[in-house]
């Protein structure tokens, strides 16, 4: 999706770090596989103002050990409004869980 005049911005950024470096972790918006991100990578998506469903979690992609707890999901839930740009850092915690939080 192109950005217009009923576009929002979303912006995921994936932490630095050791912790799950040797795996991509995948985002989904709205049900839709939007992006593999690997350590330190960014994404910017332009999706239509209303609710947005984020998804985060491995890829389903992955290989070896990166295919382990596919079915662990992280789910968040906001409302863009057209022009608007929310925030988000991917992360996961020391269990080894995916986790996707608002940030400023």
């Amino acid at each position: 999706m192109v950005q217009s005049g009923t576009t929002g911005t979303l912006v995921v950024t994936r932490d630095t770090g050791f912790m799950g470096g040797g795996c991509y972790l995948s985002v989904s918006l709205n049900g839709t596989l939007a992006a593999r991100l690997d350590v330190s990578e960014k994404s910017t998506f332009f999706v239509p103002q209303g609710e947005v469903l984020i998804r985060a979690g491995r890829d389903p992609e992955g290989k070896a050990f990166s295919s382990t707890n596919q079915d662990n999901w992280t789910q968040r839930e906001t409302i863009i409004k057209a022009g608007e740009t929310k925030y988000f850092r991917l992360s996961i915690d020391a269990n080894g869980k995916p986790d996707i939080q608002r940030s400023e």
